[in-house]
């Protein structure tokens, strides 16, 4: 059967399906190296505002100590908490083993990992028992026609507990704790300059460095 009318729907942003039009936006430059504090799921409002606390960018940009970024998603269709259960067999390396022959088993054992999905009530309540949140590795954003936007995160709560968290929602917002909002590009951009600049700064380091080593 053919769909391909003009009442064909725009395709919805998600992780596990995502359209073939979608194009990933990294958010590595402004959550990376973040600590995701809060996670609020408001079910009777069908939202989730996540709460970050990114020291580096704010120091970078003076905003006021304490400053927060939040990212509200209205309309929550969907969330995924999903961590790896490592394989529960014993696992040793042979003595003598080649770094080759010792990769090799390490990726064996790693791949006999099992996915598995974690509630909501349990992510929050591990997320809530740690004291600075959870630390950001990776994060992108997916919209699609501008009926849906999904949200990756791989994040580090603790050391049994690297959860990958995805959210499928109609809206996404952003602002900062002190009130004022922010667009999405104004939002990367906090993290941009903070890394062109941290790259200049490399360069300038080893410049001189490579000047006084000539001088001597």
């Amino acid at each position: 059967m053919d769909n391909s009318g003009d009442d064909e729907k725009p395709p919805i942003a998600d992780w596990v399906h995502l359209p073939p039009s979608a194009t990933e936006l990294s958010l590595w430059e402004i959550l990376h190296d973040g600590l995701l504090t809060h996670a609020t799921l408001d079910r009777l409002d069908r939202s989730l505002q996540l709460e970050f606390d990114i020291r580096h960018i704010r120091e970078f940009h003076h905003l006021p100590e304490g400053t927060r970024f939040l990212l509200k998603l209205s309309r929550v269709q969907s969330i995924r908490a999903i961590y790896e259960v490592t394989w529960p067999g014993e696992f040793s390396l042979p003595d003598g083993a080649s770094r080759e022959h010792a990769s090799e088993l390490i990726r064996e054992y790693h791949d006999k990992s099992i996915e598995e999905a974690v509630p909501w009530a349990v992510f929050s309540e591990r997320l809530d028992r740690e004291p600075g949140g959870a630390e950001v590795f990776e994060a992108s954003l997916v919209e699609a026609a501008g009926r849906s936007v999904a949200l990756r995160m791989f994040l580090h709560v603790n050391d049994d507990f690297y959860p990958e968290l995805t959210v499928r929602a109609q809206e996404l917002k952003i602002s900062l704790s002190t009130h004022e909002t922010l667009t999405l590009a104004h939002f990367l951009h906090f993290g941009e300059s903070y890394w062109d600049d941290f790259a200049e700064r490399g360069r300038m380091r080893r410049a001189a460095a490579e000047a006084s080593e000539q001088a001597t």
